[in-house]
């Protein structure tokens, strides 16, 4: 049969003088048993098959290709001159002339190997078949890993960061890390719903976070970020290098060399939350087709940006004053204890202003409530800025106003409140008539360990420096020195003179007040956190509110003059003058003056106001006496 056939031109491997390229083995099975290897000059079977979609190899022992055909013929790790063992399909062909069979995709390409013995040397037979499907299947499984696993890095950064300045550094962190970008900017609308500020930036230089600090809508956009923030669509830029917004930005500042840009809206109940900003790599050519990504990002981001201002309004309400945004009353009690227990562990010093607005009370019954909330935020601003960014500052009361200093002795403290009056002095307020009108300050300044190592204490001393700045002249800075009388109320509470002031036919309403105030006091005392000073003010705003009720009622001048002119008013006025406020009136109302309301509604009517507006009273309150009660 082999001479019949080497007759016919087809070249076995018994020939002895086989000449010319090798071909491609066929093994055919004799009737005796034995075997003869024809060699073709094309692969058997493949004769229909397109060479441009499939191809076959024959790799010799040190694997090189003997004999290539159709698609494996352009493969470029079986060119002729070097050995399939060196590269990528080394592990394949191994496998395959050790005779175990295998499979492997590589660049688009599917390699499937089987040994192949001739004339008892072990060689590799490779079939190659275009695998364009499997790679864009391939492509579309690792852009849905990527996409789950963004999600979930976001979603993880969302809930364990629930503060925003946290929250923000772990979103364009994760984000950045993910997605493999050059570059990721958040911005966040702060108080003022007409500027974002920069929160999070990763793979951006100083320079960027000084320049892009803040954005302001409207404005006229300066920058792709405002653009997107103004016009509330969002922007993709395929080179940053070519558009007009961002060639001298992104494409300066990123650390990376930056490709594409995607700039998305944050938005959530139809309000602008923020701007989220993302920088491709050069190069990268996923990053176009990863917008669908990048938006369903920006809404699960603007999803926990919503929360997370939610929460900071919460904290805000609870620890703010809503007139002047300081700290409120409560939240500096704590702020106060805090310094102290610091002070202690650590031997430091801290100073403690007490600052009073002059003249406030004329101010407002001239120019009316309106301009006087102004004065006090104008107050509040000019404060802030004359202290340093951890000092703590909050509104006490009414026009009062503390700061808690660190780290400062009593002169330093000297030193710290004459800059705050000057600050005040120079606050520019205009009245109505256009009529410009000056602003002062008395300020008392007291410091631990010197004048007190009790939060009560060190109050009183600050607040007997303001009381002497103020029978001073006013528009000055005192310093207590040595240290009060931890039993003493002070003037101002002195229940024996306030009691002269009550008609004889409304003493019995101040005790009925007085009464239901000491049932209270427990629980209101433990709910609330008053202080002794607080304790005493409430008693003797008892004492007075039916005369200073009486006197409003019926328009006695003189009698009203006379009191807000009197001493020992000074720190129930702010009390007295607007305990009748309603809670829910949007007003600053002072914590004191919303407990005596509850307490002059359980005393009056046996408490049935409370259940027909209680809108009117202040909810905390009425919890704090709800609990006590619920408790017994």
């Amino acid at each position: 049969m082999a001479d019949i056939l080497r007759e016919a031109g087809v070249r076995t491997t018994l020939d002895p003088d086989r000449k010319g390229p090798a071909g491609f083995p066929v093994r055919l099975c004799l009737r005796d048993g034995s075997e003869l290897v024809l060699e073709l000059p094309e692969p058997a079977l493949l004769q229909a098959v397109d060479p441009g979609q499939v191809g076959v190899a024959v790799l010799d022992g040190l694997g090189y290709a003997r004999r290539t055909w159709g698609l494996a013929a352009r493969c470029r790790h079986l060119r002729s001159k070097r050995s399939a063992l060196t590269t990528e399909l080394g592990p394949l062909v191994q496998g395959a002339l050790g005779g175990v069979a295998g499979s492997l995709y590589l660049d688009g390409l599917r390699y499937h190997a089987a040994p192949l013995e001739v004339n008892g040397e072990r060689e590799a037979l490779l079939l190659v078949t275009n695998a364009s499907a499997e790679r864009a299947a391939n492509e579309q499984a690792g852009e849905c890993r990527l996409s789950a696993e963004a999600l979930r890095r976001i979603g993880r950064a969302l809930a364990i960061n629930p503060a925003l300045p946290a929250m923000a550094s772990a979103v364009v962190h994760e984000t950045a890390s993910v997605a493999e970008l050059a570059c990721a900017l958040l911005w966040v609308r702060n108080d003022d719903p007409r500027v974002l500020h920069l929160q999070g930036a990763m793979g951006a230089n100083r320079d960027a976070a000084r320049l892009l600090e803040k954005l302001r809508v409207p404005g006229g956009p300066s920058c792709a970020a405002e653009l997107v923030a103004e016009t509330r669509r969002p922007l993709y830029v395929p080179d940053v290098s070519e558009h007009l917004l961002t060639a001298e930005l992104e494409a300066r500042f990123c650390y990376l060399k930056p490709g594409g840009a995607c700039v998305l809206p944050l938005e959530a109940g139809g309000e602008l939350l923020g701007v989220l900003e993302l920088v491709g790599r050069s190069g990268d050519a996923q990053f176009a087709s990863r917008q669908p990504l990048f938006r369903t990002l920006a809404e699960q981001v603007a999803l926990g940006l919503h929360g997370a201002l939610i929460r900071r309004g919460l904290e805000q309400a609870a620890t703010r004053d809503p007139l002047t945004g300081l700290l409120n009353h409560r939240r500096l009690h704590e702020e106060l204890r805090l310094r102290l227990a610091q002070a202690e562990r650590s031997g430091g010093r801290f100073g403690l202003l007490l600052l009073d607005v002059d003249h406030f009370r004329s101010f407002n019954e001239e120019e009316g409530h309106l301009a006087g909330d102004q004065v006090l935020r104008q107050v509040a601003e000019a404060i802030r800025a004359a202290l340093r960014p951890y000092d703590a500052v909050g509104r006490y009361g009414g026009e009062e106003f503390v700061a808690v200093l660190p780290d400062v002795d009593g002169e330093r403290c000297r030193a710290v409140a004459e800059r705050v009056r000057e600050a005040v002095r120079r606050v520019a307020h205009t009245t109505a008539s256009g009529r410009p009108r000056s602003v002062t300050a008395s300020i008392g300044c007291a410091a631990y360990p010197d004048n007190g190592d009790d939060p009560e204490q060190l109050l009183r001393a600050a607040d007997a420096a303001l009381y002497k700045a103020k029978r001073a002249g006013r528009d000055r800075v005192e310093l207590f020195v040595g240290l009060p009388d931890r039993n003493s109320a002070g003037d101002a509470v002195d229940l024996e003179t306030l009691w002269r002031w009550v008609a004889p036919e409304r003493r019995s309403e101040s005790v009925a007040l007085g009464r239901v105030l000491d049932e209270l006091l427990p629980q209101l005392r433990a709910a609330l956190g008053l202080s002794k000073n607080q304790q005493q003010i409430l008693r003797a705003l008892t004492v007075v509110l039916p005369e200073y009720r009486e006197a409003v009622a019926a328009r006695r001048t003189e009698r009203l003059q006379a009191m807000r002119s009197a001493e020992e008013f000074r720190l129930l006025l702010p009390s007295l003058e607007t305990w009748d406020l309603r809670a829910d009136g949007g007003a600053p109302v002072p914590l004191l003056a919303r407990v005596l309301a509850v307490v002059e509604s359980l005393a009056t009517d046996g408490g049935r106001g409370l259940l027909e507006d209680p809108g009117r009273y202040d909810p905390e309150v009425l919890r704090a006496i709800q609990s006590g009660r619920d408790a017994a």
